[in-house]
């Protein structure tokens, strides 16, 4: 009887260290876990963004973007931006983010300039 009671407390002991050692490493690898992932998401986002702007920007003509005022001799005297043309590329690629965005969040990789192992991968289910 005696012996059945120290493997009890044995098992007991061990079963309460070994919850608190997983407890433990799952509290590390969760640390470590999130880091890996707040870094993807700023390198996805940047990607993202970065493309976006790219691909509106070269569509326009930059003269497009400006007002040039010249006086009678041809020399310029000021330099404005257009402001309907550059709330349009803003506008523009604001929607192009989004539904990157958009897109990335169903799953699909295919317009996004990533590696390979992240477009063969199924984000549907995460």
């Amino acid at each position: 009887m005696k012996r059945i009671t120290i493997i009890l407390w044995l098992i007991t002991i061990s079963s309460i260290i070994s919850f608190f050692y997983v407890d433990y490493i799952g509290k590390e690898f969760g640390t470590i876990l999130q880091k890996y992932v707040n870094t993807e998401v700023k390198r996805f986002t940047t990607n993202v963004v970065n493309t976006a702007v790219n691909d509106v920007v070269s569509t326009w003509n930059t003269e497009e973007l400006f007002i040039i005022k010249k006086n009678d001799h041809q020399e310029i005297e000021t330099i404005d931006f257009n402001t309907r043309n550059v709330n349009k590329i803003l506008r523009e690629i604001n929607q192009v983010i989004l539904t990157r965005i958009q897109n990335l969040e169903m799953g699909e990789t295919e317009d996004l300039q990533v590696s390979e192992i992240f477009k063969k991968g199924n984000y549907k289910k995460n």
